[in-house]
């Protein structure tokens, strides 16, 4: 499950008819039937997770621990200055320096790019999902865990060794919160995750727990700091 990170994150007519009335900041959904607006529905998405408060955010940290049957298979930390453009990485011990802001010349910068792109990719999926580069659309609804969801569909290209990262993204019509994601990069179905155990760091909403909700993998996040 891992590969999520390293290989590379409508409902009913009855509900929906519901959630038109209903604005985001409301804590509900919102979809206008026929005209579909998809940009409105996908902002809201975005807005949840604290895409209004990202602009003021000038330093990140947080670290992934991937957990596989109970055993720590991987550790990631991540201290991110956004204004400076300088992502500092540990990856299971060893230091690495992503330049955001500049192409990497050598292949431990690609390396920490690609981690940097990819790992805050995965954290911050639900407020990235306007961004340009990845389109993002409203495409109904369909049961997950015995709930039916609004579904969004999810197109980018991860960095290199990657390719073309496709996924279905389950959204909560009441909360306006992700879910799950059903992952697929290029072309491989990378098994599903669920997003959990939702904290509110500085104005970011973040699911700190993802899992395999049919397995014992999970995917910690932890050490959250988010200054503004």
């Amino acid at each position: 499950m891992r590969t999520t990170l390293k290989l590379v994150a409508g409902v009913t007519s009855l509900i929906l008819l519901a959630g038109c009335a209903r604005e985001a900041g409301g804590g509900g959904a919102f979809i206008e039937l026929g005209k579909k607006k998809h940009t409105r529905w996908i902002s809201a998405v975005a807005q949840k997770a604290g895409a209004d408060v990202w602009p003021g955010v000038t330093r990140l940290k947080f670290t992934l621990t991937e957990v596989d049957d109970g055993e720590v298979t991987s550790r990631t930390t991540h201290d991110w200055d956004v204004r400076a453009g300088i992502d500092t990485i540990t990856e299971n011990g060893k230091t690495l320096v992503a330049r955001v802001n500049a192409p990497a010349e050598t292949a431990e910068q690609s390396r920490a790019l690609a981690l940097h792109t990819l790992d805050t990719f995965v954290l911050l999926l639900p407020m990235k999902l306007g961004e340009s580069g990845i389109t993002t659309l409203h495409t109904g609804g369909a049961e997950f865990d015995s709930r039916m969801y609004d579904v969004l569909t999810v197109s980018t290209t991860l960095p290199a060794p990657n390719g073309p990262f496709d996924a279905k993204v389950y959204v909560d019509p009441l909360t306006v919160l992700v879910r799950a994601l059903d992952p697929q990069n290029d072309g491989e179905r990378l098994g599903t995750m669920t997003f959990d155990g939702y904290q509110n760091f500085n104005g970011l909403l973040i699911s700190t727990q993802r899992r395999a909700p049919h397995g014992r993998w999970r995917l910690d996040i932890t050490d959250v700091t988010v200054t503004r």
